[in-house]
């Protein structure tokens, strides 16, 4: 079922107060274990549906246990810190950084990985729905695979699925500024920054219009991880490895210059993949994954984003990686 925040005119006491409920969510539930107050925020029907697809949704006493069970038996030191926020209508969007240190085995599909003693930093990006001053329902997104290349377990690895959502010339060029520029941006808000992002799904990722890129761009535009080149090539055409993709938006949040988008994607496994320990031939599979985005805009275009979702769903499904192992220990895209 396709959710948005539609709902206009919410008071903008009630969006604090749903932004500052998920804040104390991670400040004293997940930090420090205070399972009293997990009790408390979240809805007595409370479901947690992890965006990798490949879990059940679950209630929330298994999402209590597991949290702080599994993944605090790796790091112990774990901390979450909420870097921004987004509130529309029942939706709060949050994007987080997590840090910890691995001082405990950690389960992973390619292996268990004994402590490493590394400090290891990563970004969340989440939703929930707010019912009634209680946590109804969150989706969770994050890249387990680079937690693993952080950890050295596996190689650096130029994930093609991520860099489909870019620009595909390098960033800060001449090619990527627009004829006109600057544009006219009177009247433009949240609504029309939610329109863009539409327009990315629609015509540059399911109609390859690469001509839209001008109008979607900012000329100052930044992508995250920072630390990847601002001269790589990002043309790798996804349509050789998927030749029927197809982008969905399942749902989005907007606020003053950010838009959250939850998003589906699926395709069939028709070309080469590249993938951490080389490529996959083409395998006729049908593949589907999910995942979150967080758009910022300046002057009418996209000027920074993040992009999140677990490639080892898609791996999984081409046969190239098995399940996520349970219980302590596991680092499974549910227990952010």
């Amino acid at each position: 079922m396709t959710i948005e925040a539609r709902v206009t005119g919410t008071p903008l006491v009630v969006l604090k107060s749903n932004k500052a409920l998920v804040r104390r969510l991670v400040e004293e539930f997940l930090n420090k274990s205070d399972a009293a107050v997990a009790d408390e925020l979240w809805h007595p029907d409370y479901r947690w549906r992890p965006v990798s697809g490949e879990a059940e949704p679950m209630d929330r006493d298994t999402h209590k246990r597991d949290y702080d069970v599994d993944l605090r038996s790796i790091f112990p030191d774990l901390i979450k810190t909420v870097e921004e926020q987004a509130a529309e209508g029942d939706f709060v969007a949050t994007r987080c950084t997590m840090q910890g240190t691995q001082r405990g085995e950690m389960k992973t599909p390619m292996g268990v990985i004994p402590p490493s003693g590394k400090v290891v930093r990563w970004t969340t990006l989440s939703m929930h729905r707010i019912l009634d001053g209680k946590i109804r329902e969150g989706w969770i997104a994050y890249d387990p695979l680079d937690m693993l290349q952080q950890l050295g377990y596996i190689p650096a690895w130029r994930d093609p699925l991520y860099h489909a959502w870019r620009p595909r010339v390098p960033t800060q060029s001449s090619e990527l500024r627009p004829r006109s520029w600057p544009r006219d941006v009177a009247g433009r808000g949240p609504e029309s920054n939610k329109a863009l992002v539409r327009r990315l799904v629609e015509e540059f990722l399911n109609k390859s219009d690469a001509a839209v890129a001008d109008e979607l761009w900012h000329p100052d535009y930044a992508f995250h991880p920072a630390a990847a080149s601002e001269t790589e090539d990002r043309g790798m055409d996804l349509r050789t490895i998927f030749p029927d993709l197809s982008f969905r938006i399942e749902g989005q949040v907007a606020e003053g210059d950010l838009v959250a988008t939850r998003f589906s994607v699926s395709g069939t496994h028709s070309g080469s993949l590249p993938a951490p320990m080389g490529l996959i031939p083409p395998t006729g599979r049908p593949v589907t994954w999910q995942g979150l985005s967080l758009h910022r805009f300046r002057d009418g275009a996209i000027v920074q984003d993040w992009i999140v979702y677990d490639p080892i769903r898609i791996l999984q499904q081409v046969g190239d990686a098995p399940a996520w192992p349970a219980g302590p220990g596991s680092a499974r895209p549910q227990h952010q």
